[in-house]
């Protein structure tokens, strides 16, 4: 009876080597991918707050404009503490829209300033005639500046 001899072939060798350079070179790929994806996530994510604090509290002020009422529906408040606020009349109704302690904030006339509705983070707004439109100069938490040129609606519709 004979005796085998295992013996490592040199192609069984290249074959693992080929293999554990395959397997590192995909592993290698697979976390630089995934290091740039999270890069990739970071910025939509900066992006998308960047937008949300800088955005929408400016589409809540627009979309009070277009509620309030023809005649005499937007204006300048000043508040009893030394803040401006935005006045709109809707329906009878008379609110304010306030940048108060990084919110922007509505409250009804004739409330107490505990009752104001957070609607938004909001930075600080500043408001002003020029004509017969006020000017809202906003600047957001981050130091963007955003300005909005709102108008008195007409009669027959926007103005």
């Amino acid at each position: 009876m004979k005796r085998w001899r295992i013996v490592r072939d040199p192609v069984h060798q290249a074959g693992r080597t080929f293999v554990l350079a395959f397997f590192l070179t995909f592993t290698i790929l697979g976390v630089l991918l995934t290091m740039q994806a999270v890069r990739v996530f970071h910025g939509i994510d900066q992006r998308a707050l960047d937008t949300h604090t800088r955005a929408v509290p400016l589409a809540y002020l627009t979309g009070a404009v277009r509620r309030a009422d023809a005649t005499g529906g937007i204006g300048i408040a000043f508040l009893p503490d030394g803040e401006q606020a935005l006045r709109t009349r809707e329906n009878g109704h008379t609110w304010f829209y306030i940048c108060r302690n990084g919110y922007l904030c509505k409250q009804g006339y004739g409330r107490d300033a505990d009752t104001a509705a957070r609607l938004c983070r909001a930075g600080t707004m500043r408001l002003r005639w020029l004509g017969g439109t006020i000017c809202v100069d906003y600047t957001a938490p981050d130091g963007g500046k955003a300005t909005l040129l709102l108008c008195q609606r007409g009669i027959g519709g926007t103005a």
